[in-house]
């Protein structure tokens, strides 16, 4: 037996004493985890949320960008169009005058043709040429507004060719002044974070170390998970001391009825833990002050730079997880410290990087 049952005894409510300050040692640690997610998540969603600003900024200077070309685009064309217009000037007064000198013409011989089908040829002449002559006439006037308006075009286009290479300076210094100072604003919230994350897992690696050495000879690591059935099978007599509990936990395993069973066993555990608590409150009050001695013993100091686990080791604290960890399975409090126990940078892991 650890050394909490070397000084107990081996009465069950000794036993469940033990078993329940252990489950409480666990609860401070998955609290701690729990901290540090929130730790992580707030780090995290303001490093998007910095990302988000800058990208806001970076991309309206875009849009400025964009929205320019596309003006320089359609004034290319509208001036590409006015130029290929008023290079059909000459050719429109050649044909213009060549309509006119038919016109003569067709008048010419229709006055010979007096009589007669003259009359009806001079119709026919007067009404093509009219209308020859009037489009004629038409397009000469736009081809030389057109002339007119090419001045006034390359004007504007030229301006803005100038605007559109100013904003795409202007984009390219946003982009790289937002993104550095983004980046400059990520690397202190992280920064931040990591400063706030250290205690909280230096103490929880410490706390375990201290669970480990406290109960390790009770309660294997590997067994926490199964806490609240060992709780479960003693404190409904199934067992009645800790060798006969690992038994109705090993017969569980063989009948493959051990996640049932431990869900089973969990809300029980959880329904009863007050009623536990009241119970036996010395005995966990031993316990908890025994993880406490230890870990002063681990040669901890509780200075300014240990105050989280001096918090941790508060034998109150201990007793506060407990009821506040009392709605959840052995089971998850003990992957929370399984997590820690295996992986200590874990949280520091799960801090993105942005840049």
């Amino acid at each position: 037996m650890g050394e909490f049952t070397k000084s107990m005894g081996d009465e069950k409510t000794q036993l469940l004493g033990e078993l329940y300050a252990l489950r409480g040692g666990l609860s401070v640690v998955s609290q701690e985890k729990h901290i540090v997610g929130n730790i992580v998540n707030a780090a995290n969603t303001n490093c998007r949320r910095a990302d988000g600003r800058a990208n806001a900024l970076i991309a309206q200077a875009k849009r400025q960008v964009e929205q320019v070309s596309n003006n320089l685009s359609s004034k290319q064309r509208e001036l590409d169009n006015a130029r290929e217009k008023a290079s059909e000037e000459k050719m429109l007064r050649k044909k213009l005058t060549a309509n006119k000198w038919k016109a003569g013409f067709i008048m010419f011989f229709g006055i010979l043709f007096l009589f007669g089908f003259g009359v009806y040829l001079i119709m026919i002449a007067s009404e093509i040429i009219n209308n020859d002559i009037k489009q004629g006439k038409k397009d000469l006037k736009e081809a030389v507004a057109a002339k007119n308006k090419i001045p006034q075009l390359e004007k504007e286009y030229k301006y803005l060719k100038t605007e559109r290479d100013r904003l795409e300076r202007v984009y390219a210094e946003v982009k790289k002044d937002e993104t550095n100072k983004a980046n400059d604003e990520k690397r202190e919230i992280l920064k931040k974070a990591r400063e706030e994350i250290a205690p909280h897992i230096q103490a929880s690696v410490k706390y375990i170390e201290a669970l480990e050495e406290t109960f390790g000879n009770l309660v294997d690591p590997r067994d926490w998970k199964n806490l609240d059935l060992l709780v479960y099978s003693i404190e409904t007599r199934r067992a009645d001391n800790i060798k006969e509990a690992f038994n109705y936990v090993d017969g569980e395993i063989r009948t493959d009825r051990l996640a049932s069973a431990i869900e089973f066993a969990g809300k029980e555990i959880c329904a009863s833990i007050e009623g536990g608590l009241k119970r036996l409150n010395a005995d966990i009050s031993k316990g908890f002050s025994l993880v406490s001695d230890k870990l002063n013993a681990l040669g901890m100091r509780m200075d300014s730079q240990n105050r989280q686990l001096a918090y941790l080791a508060d034998v109150q604290r201990m007793n506060n997880a407990l009821t506040a960890k009392a709605s959840e399975s052995s089971a998850v409090i003990a992957a929370d410290v399984k997590q820690i126990r295996e992986n200590s940078d874990y949280a520091n892991q799960k801090l993105r990087s942005y840049y």
